[in-house]
């Protein structure tokens, strides 16, 4: 890599580390964890086999909605993220227990 595309590699690290939003990241991923766990119960309940992937939609949503809306690129948007996730899918498992009363 020639000195020239460190530079303009660095450029655009500068600029992807500016534009990051982490109060709007934090939200997101709130509202993004309510609305995956109730979509996480209803495939639950609906095919008891899913666990895994609805799971693993949990927390694609989770990362899609913090990645869009903070835009953020350091590792404390990833382990929110990952937060997010276990609580959607404990949120999820709730929720399939409460409807199953």
């Amino acid at each position: 890599m020639h000195d020239d595309e460190k530079q303009k590699n660095y450029e655009l690290a500068e600029k992807l580390m500016s534009e990051q939003n982490f109060a709007a990241a934090i939200v997101a991923g709130a509202i993004a964890t309510l609305l995956a766990a109730v979509a996480y119960g209803i495939i639950v309940e609906a095919w008891p086999f899913s666990y895994g992937f609805a799971a693993a939609g949990v927390g694609i949503a989770i990362g899609f909605f913090m990645g869009f809306l903070g835009r953020g690129v350091s590792m404390k948007f990833s382990v929110v993220a990952a937060v997010y996730t276990i609580v959607g899918c404990i949120l999820g498992n709730l929720f399939v227990k409460i409807w199953n009363q």
